[in-house]
């Protein structure tokens, strides 16, 4: 729930409302990230870990984009 005095399309992108994404989920490490493609990018939607210094980790925030080689790296670590 969201209680603000702006208007829903000034808070949230249109777009992303809008977009159907088609998400990912790819194992890394213990954790498992929700993917979306854009392009030739990978942007990060979620995390999810038991071990909560995984969120800390500025590699795996969401909103973070990757592309298919930093991707690969992280994976194949």
């Amino acid at each position: 729930m969201l209680y603000t005095i702006m208007p829903i399309g000034s808070v949230m992108n249109h777009e992303e409302l809008d977009t159907q994404y088609e998400y990912q989920e790819v194992s890394l490490e213990n954790n498992i990230l929700q993917l979306y493609k854009t392009g030739n990018e990978y942007t990060i939607k979620r995390i999810v870990s038991t071990n909560p210094s995984d969120y800390l980790d500025d590699r795996l925030s969401p909103g973070n984009i990757l592309n298919e080689m930093q991707l690969n790296e992280m994976i194949n670590k």
